[in-house]
């Protein structure tokens, strides 16, 4: 039995700038565009351990590619929890999302999970459930799911989730999701972790032959079990691509099978039956919107209903881990790449007859993102000139998909110079550096090192990122050169010591030590040096760090990045100086703050009772306290101890505390109290004689926003007509947030009344994307192309243009198609029409190929 590796896992973060700056008081952005559409977020990515996943009061997300390993991580997560037994905090319950997708009311849940778990013969009084839930993107229809998911309504509040999806699910949803489940995302394998992986055979000459010519298979799961397996049995042939992996796993299948026939005469001929019938039923599965299973009826319904037929697939392919059958009504795909495989194979002899690409099923194909997989893996089992002309063709409509299939092309890429150099010219754009990670050869990693040198520091810094993640040790001493000139950019150097860390060398680590103690070196260049001997030579640096974080005549922004630093080591051993630093009043805020984020992060009861005091003093004029006490409130929340709830109701029924103060004691009981805090909340917002805390009125509406709690829709829907400004917005905002169609009228009000504000209207459009109803279709359109609304208006035109995104992706696709051209043909600005049709093809992981051809010459 293969051991189970546990992957690395990163938790993303708004990036610390943005989100620290940005003050709950800030006024909306009156820009051409609301900020929904004009500030891209950028983000960082921190190491998270499976114990803070696992015991955390948050609902997360895990999203990774095809075959990383997101299904076993869930089963494993859920076995672990199940070992503690009545210590856990958290009963843990694995289900498919596709079974929850299929649910209308919640006692039909709960006789599912009754059935499936036999729940009525367990003590589960007053136990909480961990809701394991694998594969959003295999479901067809997202509209109701997202708002059971943001709601919870089936799965009770107090529970948790954890959900898992590819890439192209999140884009589906993350609109809706992710204020309420915060972005997991699991890490291909390194170089340790594949080794430990492939054990025993880690020195083979084959195995060696595969790491060096095609390195990136061996960094996802499921393919390095394939590559073990064949191994293992001695059948490992030439491995050329993916495609080929595949093609040699299923062989060697078909082989035990025939063997165990005992030359049979019609054993080889069953066998190719039956991975034809494999790849009709599978590409069937796929056009209909099945992605990982399908209905067994429709299964009946592919092969024109011939039942023995099926049987005989469905036995082998159980029999041999291909598929499962789920109480005997759901075909399930033990993987869904095994799904894109078969139905690649079926693809390939429908697309190419003739020598020739048949246009109209490759615009088929290519119009729905749900084809991507199943396309990479039909180039990789064409022959070298027939690829070559299907890739060319696929990059007029996306260059992305079309480098990915480059990684599967199995011949010369000489003739793909043009494709390559436009993925580097587009090196910045983390779509490009995704695709340019995969298909990484060595004549690539040459130009990406080169690259290094380049005199835009931006190439540099890009050039360093992807070389990181490509994880080539060829890179490491072009990257250490980088890494010691001192007049090399301050973000191009962090950027290569973020690279070096990721490849994991300890060649490294002498060299980055010494950038750490050289006190001439700009402190943000030391700073991510010592995020990466976190990784790479933990115990080194730790030591320096604490002495930086005590050491008063050092700079108070080194000070602060040593303590954010100590917490992504998540050692303990800084629990008593970070406590001392958040304690010590002669401290500059910023390095406190810093104290009480590492605190939170490490995740130590022992720092509770500091935490509290500091919430509750009084003491401070200072205008920064705010953001102090803001991280102070988030760190209780991330230790989600129930010990500070009393405390923390006090604070916030508290008139004679500062307003902020009572903000934060809400913040942190929206995530360890929060039925407590609903009604304070609410009573607060309705206080219209709050005149010395309207602020805090504004932040009681954001607290319930966070809570999303549909207790609270009433108060808000009244308070959207309220004389201060920002309580009207906050109120719009949350009422979006909710998401509840009993607002749609009163916000049809606002964004029509051209008295009011630009700011007010633009948020009502915004709720009314957020709610999703097609009631303001027509609206919202009228809105766009509304030639009187320049100017400062362009702010409302462009909220109403953020509306109709949200809105597109719950439309069946017919009304997709109706509604896209609509748009397609206004002439209303060409900047906001272009992003728009942008953001549209984005939602609904669509392409609109013949609208889009039908009005540009493409």
């Amino acid at each position: 039995m293969n051991k189970y590796i546990i992957p690395h896992i990163q938790i993303r973060k708004k990036n610390l700038s943005q989100s620290r700056e940005k003050s709950p008081e800030s006024e909306p952005n009156p820009a051409f565009l609301p900020e929904e559409l004009s500030q891209k977020e950028e983000y960082t990515f921190e190491t998270i351990n499976i114990q803070e996943i696992a015991c955390s009061e948050q609902d997360y997300i895990i999203v990774g590619e095809s075959g990383i390993g997101k299904t076993s991580l869930l089963l494993w997560m859920g076995k672990q929890i199940a070992l503690e037994g009545e210590k856990a905090k958290y009963i843990p319950l694995f289900i498919q999302m596709n079974d929850v997708s299929q649910i209308k009311m919640r006692d039909e849940f709960l006789s599912l999970l009754n059935t499936r778990y036999n729940l009525d013969e367990y003590d589960i009084k007053d136990r909480r459930f961990l809701f394991l839930v694998d594969g959003l993107d295999q479901i067809g229809e997202f509209g109701n799911i997202q708002n059971r998911l943001k709601n919870k309504d089936i799965f009770g509040e107090r529970n948790k989730i954890i959900l898992t999806t590819r890439p192209i699910g999140y884009e589906w949803v993350k609109k809706n999701l992710e204020n309420r489940y915060e972005y997991l995302q699991i890490q291909p394998f390194d170089k340790k972790k594949i080794q430990e992986y492939i054990g025993r055979y880690v020195n083979d000459e084959r195995f060696q032959t595969i790491l060096s010519q095609n390195n990136e298979l061996l960094k996802v799961p499921i393919l390095l079990k394939m590559v073990k397996a064949l191994i293992s049995t001695d059948r490992l042939s030439e491995i050329r691509n993916r495609a080929s992996l595949y093609e040699e796993f299923i062989r060697c299948l078909f082989e035990d099978w025939e063997s165990a026939k005992k030359g049979c005469s019609s054993a080889y001929t069953t066998a190719i039956e039956i991975q034809k019938d494999l790849a009709e039923l599978s590409f069937h599965a796929i056009e209909n919107n099945y992605l990982g299973s399908f209905p067994l009826g429709k299964g009946y319904e592919y092969l024109k209903n011939d039942k023995k037929r099926l049987d005989e697939i469905i036995s082998w392919s159980v029999t041999h881990n291909l598929i499962e059958k789920e109480r005997q009504k759901v075909i399930a795909y033990t993987h869904q790449s095994f799904q894109e495989y078969f139905a690649a194979a079926y693809l390939k002899d429908k697309l190419c007859r003739d020598n020739r690409i048949d246009q109209e099923i490759l615009e088929q194909c290519l119009e729905y993102k749900r084809w991507d997989e199943t396309i990479v893996f039909t180039v990789g089992m064409l022959d070298d000139e027939m690829a070559k002309t299907l890739i060319e063709k696929i990059v007029k409509c996306d260059l992305y998909l079309a480098g990915l299939c480059l990684g599967e092309f199995k011949g010369q890429r000489s003739g793909f110079k043009g494709l390559i150099n436009e993925l580097l010219k587009n090196l910045e754009k983390e779509e490009a550096q995704n695709v340019l990670i995969k298909i990484a050869d060595s004549d690539l990693i040459e130009k990406l090192i080169k690259l290094l040198t380049d005199t835009d520091s931006n190439v540099r810094r890009n050039a360093a990122n992807a070389l990181g993640k490509i994880g080539t040790e060829k890179a490491v001493d072009p990257l250490i050169a980088v890494l010691k000139d001192k007049d090399t950019d301050r973000n191009v150097r962090q950027s290569v010591a973020d690279a070096l860390g990721k490849i994991g060398t300890e060649k490294a680590i002498d060299p980055l030590i010494a950038v750490l103690n050289d006190e001439d070196m700009d402190w943000e260049v030391r700073q991510s040096t010592a995020s990466v001997l976190c990784k790479i030579g933990k115990e080194k640096a730790i030591d320096i760090l604490i002495a930086v974080l005590k050491d008063r005549d050092m700079d108070e922004d080194a000070r602060q990045r040593a303590a954010y630093t100590l917490s992504e080591i998540g050692t303990k051993k800084a629990i008593d100086a970070l406590i001392a630093v958040l304690n010590d009043k002669d401290m500059g805020w910023g390095v406190r703050r810093s104290a009480a984020d590492a605190l939170g992060k490490i995740g130590t009861e022992k720092a509770v009772d500091a935490l509290i005091a500091v919430l509750k003093d009084r003491g401070w004029d200072d205008p920064q306290r705010w953001r102090f006490r803001q991280s102070v409130a988030d760190a209780l929340g991330k230790i989600g101890t129930e010990k500070a709830i009393d405390t923390l109701i006090a604070v916030l029924n508290d008139k004679d505390m500062d307003w902020e103060a009572r903000q934060n004691a809400a913040s942190v009981l929206c995530k360890i109290g929060k039925e407590k805090a609903i009604d304070i909340l609410i009573a607060v917002l309705k206080d219209r004689d709050m005149d010395r805390d309207r602020d805090f009125r504004q932040r009681a509406a954001y607290a319930l926003s966070e809570i999303g709690t549909k207790k609270a829709i009433d108060a808000l829907i009244a308070v959207l007509k309220d004389e201060d400004r920002n309580v009207r917005l906050i109120a719009a905002y949350t009422v979006g947030k909710i998401g509840m169609e009993k607002a749609v009228d009163p916000l049809f009000a606002v964004l029509k009344d051209e008295d009011r504000d630009m700011n007010i209207r633009g948020r009502a459009a915004n709720v009314l994307g957020k709610i999703g109803t097609e009631k303001a279709i027509d609206t919202l359109i009228a809105v766009l192309n509304d030639e009187d609304m320049y100017d400062e208006y362009k702010y409302v035109r462009g909220s109403a243009a953020n509306a109709l995104c949200e809105i597109f992706e719950k439309l069946k696709e017919v009304k997709q198609d109706t509604l896209f051209a609509r748009i397609y043909s206004l002439k209303f600005d060409n900047e906001l029409k272009n992003f728009l049709i942008a953001r549209i093809k984005d939602v609904t992981s669509r392409r609109f190929i013949k609208i889009t051809f039908q009005n540009k010459n493409l």
